[in-house]
């Protein structure tokens, strides 16, 4: 495994450390919806985040296994939770556990579509 394979991955966390750090003034204001687009754009970063470093590692040919998604998922939690301290440093943010929670379901929620991606690829082949 080569870091350079990974660019796209490393920069979309780049991203999201960037947007997490951004004054809350400097954010646009989203729209009234009964879900909070914020926790809505949590899942979807981190969603995104996993999709990247699984479909990378299925580019090159090498499955990732169901014992090695757990640690991708516990990765991926752990930067959000390193993110929200990272906001206590902040003016004008703060931690939020429902954050947190959106993070880990986006990074599961990524995992389940990695597998039933390559799942559906199997089964398309084998017609």
């Amino acid at each position: 495994m080569k870091i350079k394979d990974y660019w796209p991955t490393v920069l979309w966390a780049f991203v999201i450390l960037a947007l997490t750090v951004a004054p809350s003034h400097k954010i646009p204001e989203p729209p009234d919806w009964s879900i909070s687009a914020d926790k809505l754009v949590h899942f979807l970063m981190f969603m995104i985040l996993s999709l990247l470093l699984l479909f990378r590692r299925y580019s090159n040919g090498r499955l990732w296994n169901h014992r090695q998604l757990i640690p991708i998922i516990v990765l991926l939690t752990t930067y959000g939770l390193l993110l929200e301290m990272v906001q206590l440093l902040v003016p004008g943010r703060d931690f939020s556990w429902l954050d947190l929670i959106s993070d880990a379901m986006g990074a599961i929620a990524g995992n389940y579509i990695y597998l039933g991606a390559v799942k559906l690829k199997e089964i398309l082949a084998n017609r």
